[in-house]
């Protein structure tokens, strides 16, 4: 399993850690370590990560300034080096590059000659730098064109890596992160009532509902987006407080979980980070972040995975808080379905 460390905490922490002793940056890459297209092609068959693809010309200035700055940051360039293959791809080199399984090259045409694959990867839109995002073996892409710097960047590297792009467009996705970690101290983090496991338990035995676990690490930046922007929006806290017991379950939490006569603990002994009470309510794998939804007689029934604005999420709750999941198919209710979130 892939650890991502929250990014904001990762650039403060190595500024304090590069401080005494910081690493000099190349001057034409930076901090990070650059393949070359055919190079990280290969590497994703071996060891799957995303690719990112820093589209570049040598007259470019903000090219060279965005390798200078953004690329020059310790905690950026960390970031980037373990969880992506990046690339460093001059749109005008006159190399043959093999690209996907075709043979792309520079024609030599016009005045600044343009390598055919650029025109490719870009759709002819040549703006320099340009950065391209790619994960699950390029069936996902993102461009981003103009210099980025860090705080541009690092909602676009998280919304990559963490498979963000699966339930969220990227543009409401970055507006969610800004406010959850440029702007948190506004935010009302008590307007939904989260209960340990053993709480929930003892509630449920006064008055019976539905249970809502939110499966969530600290160094899941998706997590805390959600749980900072979509958990505490008025419509959404409002309808899990009265319809359901909110679990709040770090999946790297070492307390017990005693359910259904069997207790479950996390001691590292299946090879994993994860308690195994987590681990039983995905059945197979963990996603970040995850919700699970528990019927009245605590059997699960509902499977959340990924990140989720708060209008993606409305409905689902309400499909299995309003009982809807026990007579009417989701793809039905989702089409018919007139939520308050705009």
């Amino acid at each position: 399993m892939m650890k991502l460390l929250p990014l904001i905490t990762l650039l403060l922490f190595t500024a304090n850690l590069f401080a005494q002793n910081q690493p000099v940056p190349d001057p034409k890459h930076g901090l990070v370590k650059w393949y070359s297209i055919e190079e990280a092609q290969e590497l994703i068959i071996k060891d799957p990560k995303p690719i990112l693809i820093d589209v570049y010309t040598n007259w470019c200035g903000w090219c060279k300034k965005m390798i200078q700055t953004t690329y020059s940051n310790p905690g950026i360039a960390n970031y980037i080096n373990t969880n992506f293959y990046a690339v460093q791809f001059n749109a005008e080199t006159k190399d043959t590059i093999e690209y996907r399984g075709e043979t792309y090259v520079n024609k030599g045409i016009g005045r600044r000659p343009t390598h055919d694959l650029a025109v490719k990867i870009l759709g002819g839109k040549l703006s320099y730098p340009t950065t391209l995002f790619f994960n699950n073996d390029f069936e996902f892409s993102l461009s981003a064109a103009g210099y980025l710097d860090v705080k541009k960047l690092e909602p676009l590297l998280i919304y990559t890596v963490e498979n963000i792009f699966r339930t969220s467009p990227y543009n409401p996705f970055e507006k969610k992160f800004n406010m959850a970690f440029l702007q948190k101290d506004a935010i009302d983090m008590d307007v939904i009532k989260w209960h340990t496991w053993d709480e929930a338990v003892e509630l449920h035995k006064e008055e019976p509902r539905k249970f809502l676990i939110n499966v969530y690490t600290d160094w899941c930046n998706g997590c805390v987006v959600m749980n900072r922007t979509t958990y505490t929006d008025p419509v959404i806290a409002s309808y899990i407080n009265q319809k359901f017991y909110a679990v709040d379950l770090n999946a790297q939490s070492k307390e017990p979980i005693n359910y259904k006569d069997q207790t479950f603990v996390n001691n590292g002994a299946d090879g994993t980070p994860f308690h195994q009470f987590a681990t039983a309510l995905a059945g197979s794998r963990i996603i970040l972040p995850s919700a699970f939804v528990l019927d009245t007689e605590l059997n699960r029934i509902g499977t959340l995975p990924y990140y989720m604005l708060p209008r993606t999420y409305e409905p689902i709750l309400k499909y299995y808080g309003d009982d809807v999941y026990k007579d009417k198919p989701w793809p039905e209710y989702q089409k018919e379905f007139k939520g308050e979130i705009e």
